[in-house]
């Protein structure tokens, strides 16, 4: 402990304002060194602090970012690094798990009676998957968090929707086609009809 004559210093006081203020500054500077910090992010911060910030140089050192006075912005940064951080949460869904799980699925197209013109497969299981993904991306489309994912979600919202409308037409005209194949191809009804049906 110091005596209580040089904690009236000019010195002493400046020094200890010096450390809180570091002490406040150094973790949103750590919330702006996090992964999930893209550069529209950045964008932000210097447009918050109305200086300019080098970020994408290689020669960006911190004494750069001390200069911008972040305590001025304080909750504006601590905001900035949370969104980030769930921003990327949403981008890992969105292109990670529910884009990515397209790039190996495949539908089974069987042949019948020589003519591939029928899904098989595990088709229930992909109009299941699809259905999921599209409530998923419904959700997402109404985070606060989406805006730089926005157009993303609903352009592959929008694709899901189709490709589940064209399965589900697809299913339906492959039963009725079933139904009547047997009447088209053997049996007395199709001796009975003139050839040009």
């Amino acid at each position: 402990r110091l005596p209580g004559q040089l904690k009236k210093w000019l010195t002493y006081t400046k020094l200890k304002d010096e450390v809180e203020e570091m002490i406040e500054v150094l973790p949103l500077v750590d919330g702006l060194a996090k992964d999930s910090i893209r550069d529209r992010h950045w964008e932000e911060v210097i447009e918050l602090s109305k200086h300019d910030i080098p970020f994408n140089q290689d020669n960006f050192v911190l004494k750069q970012l001390l200069d911008a006075k972040l305590i001025n912005i304080k909750e504006d940064c601590e905001d900035i690094a949370d969104n980030a951080d769930k921003q990327l949460k949403l981008e890992n869904q969105l292109r990670n798990e529910i884009s990515a799980y397209y790039d190996n699925r495949s539908l089974t197209i069987v042949p019948l009676n020589g003519v591939p013109s029928t899904i098989g497969g595990d088709i229930v299981d992909i109009q299941t998957d699809i259905e999921d993904h599209i409530n998923q991306l419904n959700q997402m489309s109404v985070m606060r968090y989406v805006g730089p994912f926005k157009n993303e979600v609903l352009e592959r919202m929008g694709l899901l929707a189709d490709v589940s409308d064209i399965i589900e037409k697809w299913l339906k005209v492959q039963s009725n086609w079933y139904n009547l194949v047997n009447v088209f191809i053997g049996g007395d009804i199709a001796k009975a009809m003139p050839p040009v049906a």
